[in-house]
């Protein structure tokens, strides 16, 4: 029986879509510069 390829890659989307604006957040939190565009220490 042939598996099918929409069903993983559906799954794997709609986590990336929750997940990836949480990672964001993460990564940005950690700049302490006043805007997100110019990194400081």
């Amino acid at each position: 029986m042939r598996r099918s390829f929409w069903l993983p890659a559906a799954g794997w989307a709609t986590l990336a879509f929750l997940y990836l604006p949480l990672f964001v957040l993460v990564v940005f939190s950690f700049n302490s510069a006043k805007y997100g565009s110019a990194w400081g220490g």
